[in-house]
């Protein structure tokens, strides 16, 4: 399989989404099975602010975050959803996983060092969430690309199609000198079984709905 066959295949469909709602063992246990099973499909050789952000637009996010946003928004309204509106908070956790991954070689939701997941790192960034979600995607530089692979996937699919979410935020990180080794998670005990990369281009998508008090 060439390099690129092989980051289409990375672009991982690892962990059909995560998705949580708050206080919900049972859900947080089926996004662990989910991820858990999304993740053997990876190949071994893919500011604070007030929560109404932009109203979805994608306007006040720039560069390629900013058109992820766009292109999600764009199926959500083609659905009869409404938009997703831009938090910097979660952008800030978002941004903090891809640079991570990237930086410190590793592919997943749970990061294998700190042993952190979505919910800890939105919760650090000062959001109160009532339901949370995360998409990640690697070895794709074009934010198209990735919204098209993720629409294909069930699990992505319903974390961006989901209408209880209201806000997202987006991180992109680019790495042009990632090497082959990047750390998987096969059984989503955060604790990496599997190699693959290069990828040298990481995403994470955080969508969530606030506590009514956050």
């Amino acid at each position: 399989m060439n390099r690129r066959g092989s980051a289409a295949l990375a672009i991982a469909l690892l962990a059909c989404g995560l998705l949580v709602a708050a206080g919900c063992t049972a859900a947080l246990q089926e996004a662990a099975r989910a991820a858990a099973g999304a993740a053997a499909r990876v190949p071994a050789p893919g500011d604070g602010d007030d929560g109404g952000g932009d109203g979805g637009s994608g306007r006040r996010v720039g560069g390629p975050e900013g058109r992820l946003l766009a292109a999600v928004n764009r199926e959500r309204e083609r659905r009869g959803l409404r938009a997703l509106g831009f938090d910097s908070r979660l952008a800030a956790a978002a941004a903090r996983h891809s640079r991570a991954m990237a930086e410190r070689g590793f592919f997943d939701h749970c990061d294998p060092d700190t042993r952190t997941r979505v919910w800890d790192r939105v919760e650090d960034a000062g959001y109160r969430w009532r339901a949370i979600g995360e998409n990640v995607a690697a070895g794709w530089s074009d934010a198209d690309e990735v919204i098209a692979r993720w629409l294909r996937s069930s699990g992505h699919r319903r974390n961006l199609l989901r209408d209880e979410f209201t806000e997202a935020g987006i991180g992109y990180h680019p790495d042009p000198n990632d090497r082959r080794g990047v750390r998987l998670d096969n059984d989503d005990d955060c604790a990496p079984d599997g190699r693959g990369g290069p990828y040298r281009h990481y995403w994470t998508m955080v969508f969530a709905a606030p506590k009514p008090d956050g």
